[in-house]
């Protein structure tokens, strides 16, 4: 009985953390349409924030696409985290005797 406990216990913690995995794409994916929208000229990721004579943009919210940019790398490093700790429930899940 002890170990459908541990089981079930590790699933729920599995769901916990594919929730949390979703929460994060979803977030991800609406600050990259935010980066790649007009509304910030389809600067992304990696696009300049200076024009050509090496002044800011007075086209875009350069702050704004600075929290973005800073956002989804954050988001990035806790999806990874987030994928060891995936992972490494699922290995636990697998190498127990009676799987439910």
């Amino acid at each position: 009985m002890e170990q459908k406990s541990a089981n079930n216990d590790t699933i729920a913690r599995i769901n916990e953390l594919s929730k949390i995995r979703k929460d994060i794409e979803v977030e991800m994916e609406a600050l990259l349409n935010y980066l790649n929208s007009e509304e910030c000229k389809h600067v992304g990721m990696k696009g300049p924030l200076v024009d050509e004579e090496q002044y800011p943009r007075s086209d875009i919210d350069i702050c704004a696409v600075r929290n973005a940019r800073h956002r989804i790398n954050c988001l990035h490093t806790d999806y990874k985290e987030l994928e060891d700790k995936l992972a490494q429930a699922l290995h636990e899940l697998h190498n127990k005797k009676d799987v439910v």
